[in-house]
């Protein structure tokens, strides 16, 4: 490359080194820019998102208030470039009808600090980033962008960007500031407000408060500010559904000074003022539980799994394993029961550990998360019929095809203790059972320790029913005696496991496609033919190794290849219904609370075997669909078949992980929602609790 070329490749990237081209979004523009000309390694700079809105229109804080999402950024950077979070600027209060949020209208910067490795290569490096941003008025549009910025490296001091000089000096002046030394903050909080103490602070700087915490305060109410005792006194509305004591608080403490507004970083102990209780609501607790309470919980939340359409079938094996050993040895009942509560309380354990790791990723989850994978769905449904094979006697698993998984329990009388207990486990987590709804909240928002607690309990109250029976050896007296009727017994039991299996193929077809449930069909067939195989030549060892590498292979196409298929974006429901429902999204749910309109939220998924009961038999009912269609409540379904973050963070805001759940907004934008009495409902409770709900 000549001189020349390679000058005029050099002016090119320079001509690129501080901006990106500007990027369209609703009712606006976004730019990645950079506050200096070129990278010197080792040497940090910032970035920035600049944003043009038309007038009326704005984006939002890192606490959105009372509606709408921050902007989301996915980067692409090049080995030895690293970002830190967005650097916010202090943001204003924007009025929407009776709500209020936080957030930018105008032109706003959102730096971005990079720091750059002294192993960096001097040559050019492309900064890449997919945002997507939610822009709003009475109405929100979200919106997507894919941002690139390339700037030379030189091992020379960086030159700043002149263009962009003004912009990052304007976003570094509105950054929140420390709190002066001579400045205290001491807030009291009750169960109807938090009380700023505010010490040193002068009246003339009119002080107010923006939370960072969502769902710390009452956005739009007033803010009442008063002298007592030589101190500032500010006082904040808790929400009507406030909990339990609040244990710190973030934000910002606006204050005017002059001709210019000033924000300051809070964050502080909050102490607690002596309180009455709260009127109770429906179905809403005022009160943090206390850590015994919920063990109990979630110990007769366990039993109660036991009687649930999930669990159900796969208990059936266990059944007749139980009669089987009723009669025989003590030890025998007692060793059996022992290996299968280990087979439960291990795979609970797991459970803990996978939910507990993906949080400290960032990954919110709640209870049932594992069917939200189409290729676990795929592998759960293998393994039932495999299970069902077993059971109608097309081979014995212990003999054969799975006698590989027998060593992972012990041999035969006890070969399937154990594994029973972890497929329990296994079909449970899609239930919700009565008592659990509070326990399973509390456990997944307290620390490690506290939840693998909670989750034990659960385990134990599962297992109860046969850890009961091996304590107490009379009591299986009551049972039948082993005979040669529990053979047909045992086929018989083998057909709720192909009913599981159906409908598991039904949840499956809620997320993928009907190409992928017509391949896990052929699957299916597959192991059918490896059963037979095994069931057929059970003493040959390499018929038996045949059909096991057939089966594994199967079932690991099914699994690989369905965990990466496409989802399916449209759900219809089994049965034909009058009223209609609309797709939940918080944005929906903001506009019409915006509009005075009361809304019910049914929180469902296809894999919900409780969602599903109560949609038939709550929202199909003639009494249910009349007084709703009659009613001015808009309706919004929020589908969790598969995995949603809006959903899962819009659960966690309640406190729970688990459906089925509904919740009802009243007609008054300030009101707080009420939520409905979970679990299994009949049309007359579910009608009751809109009544008391005042709607």
């Amino acid at each position: 490359m000549s001189h020349i070329a390679r000058t005029c490749a050099c002016l090119a990237v320079l001509a690129l080194s501080a901006s990106s081209q500007p990027a369209k979004i609703p009712h606006g523009t976004v730019e990645l820019i950079s506050s200096v000309n070129s990278i010197q390694p080792g040497t940090p700079f910032q970035a920035g998102l600049l944003f043009k809105l038309e007038p009326g229109w704005h984006i939002y804080w890192k606490n959105p208030g009372d509606s709408g999402l921050p902007p989301r950024l996915s980067w692409r950077l090049p080995e030895g470039l690293k970002t830190g979070e967005i650097a916010w600027p202090a943001p204003k209060r924007l009025p929407v009808g009776s709500l209020l949020d936080y957030g930018y209208d105008g032109t706003v910067l959102l730096p971005i600090p990079i720091e750059s490795d002294h192993k960096l290569p001097l040559q050019p490096q492309t900064l890449s980033a997919n945002l997507r941003v939610l822009v709003c008025r009475e109405s929100c549009i979200p919106g997507k962008a894919n941002l690139t910025l390339t700037l030379p490296v030189r091992a020379t001091s960086p030159e700043s960007a002149r263009e962009h000089a003004a912009l990052f000096a304007e976003a570094k002046a509105a950054q929140p500031k420390p709190l002066p030394a001579d400045w205290k903050v001491e807030p009291v909080a009750d169960a109807s407000q938090i009380e700023l103490v505010l010490k040193g602070v002068p009246e003339s700087a009119a002080p107010s408060f923006i939370p960072a915490q969502n769902g710390l305060i009452r956005n739009a109410a007033p803010q009442h500010l008063e002298t007592r005792n030589g101190s500032l006194h500010l006082t904040l509305k808790r929400p009507e559904d406030a909990a339990g004591r609040v244990q710190s608080l973030a934000g910002l403490l606006v204050t005017e000074e002059g001709d210019r507004t000033v924000a300051y970083t809070v964050e502080t102990p909050v102490a607690m003022a002596a309180q009455s209780p709260a009127p109770a609501r429906v179905s809403q607790p005022k009160s943090n539980p206390t850590i015994p309470a919920v063990l109990i919980l979630a110990f007769g939340g366990g039993i109660i799994l036991n009687l649930m359409p999930c669990v159900f079938p796969v208990l059936s094996i266990k059944v007749i394993g139980l009669i089987d050993h009723a009669h025989g040895e003590r030890k025998t009942i007692q060793t059996s029961a022992v290996l299968y509560t280990l087979g439960v309380l291990v795979s609970f354990w797991v459970l803990v550990a996978v939910l507990l790791g993906l949080r400290g990723a960032g990954r919110n989850l709640g209870w049932g998360f594992q069917l939200q994978s189409p290729g676990f769905v795929a592998f759960l449904i293998c393994l039932l019929f495999v299970l069902g094979l077993s059971l109608i006697g097309t081979f014995e698993i212990g003999a054969s095809l799975m006698s590989a998984g027998g060593g992972l329990t012990t041999r035969g009388k006890y070969s399937s203790s154990f594994f029973t207990g972890v497929l329990a486990t296994v079909v449970a987590t899609p239930c919700t059972a009565p008592l659990m709804g509070v326990a399973v909240g509390f456990a997944l928002a307290q620390s490690a320790v506290i939840c693998t607690l909670v989750f034990t309990s659960m385990a134990l109250g599962l297992a109860f029913p046969f850890l009961l029976l091996s304590l107490f050896p009379s009591l299986s007296r009551y049972l039948p005696r082993p005979g040669a009727w529990m053979e047909t017994i045992k086929q018989v039991l083998a057909f709720p496991l192909f009913l599981t299996v159906i409908w598991l193929l039904w949840v499956l077809g809620q997320q993928v496609g009907i190409n992928d449930i017509a391949a896990l069909l052929v699957v299916l067939l597959v192991l059918s033919i490896a059963a037979w195989m095994a069931g057929r030549w059970p003493q040959s060892r390499m018929t038996k190794t045949a059909a096991l590498l057939l089966g594994i292979a199967a079932v690991s196409y099914s699994s690989v290849a369905l965990t990466h298929a496409e989802a399916n974006i449209t759900r219809s429901s089994a049965l034909p219904s009058n009223l209609k429902w609309e797709a939940f999204t918080p944005e929906k749910l903001a506009a019409y609370r915006a509009s005075g309109k009361p809304v019910l939220i049914d929180f469902t998924a296809a894999w919900c075997l409780t969602c599903q009961v109560n949609d038939r038999v709550v929202f199909h009912s003639p009494q249910v669909e009349s007084y709703l269609n009659k009613s001015d409540i808009a309706l919004l379904r929020a589908d969790w078949t598969s995995y949603d973050p809006k959903i899962t963070d819009f659960l966690a805001s309640f406190g729970r992980s688990g459906i089925p759940f509904y919740v009802v907004y009243g007609s008054k934008p300030e009101a707080a929602p009420v939520t409905l009495p979970d679990g299994l409902l009949t049309p007359g409770v579910f009608l009751d609790s809109l009544h008391r709900a005042n709607l």
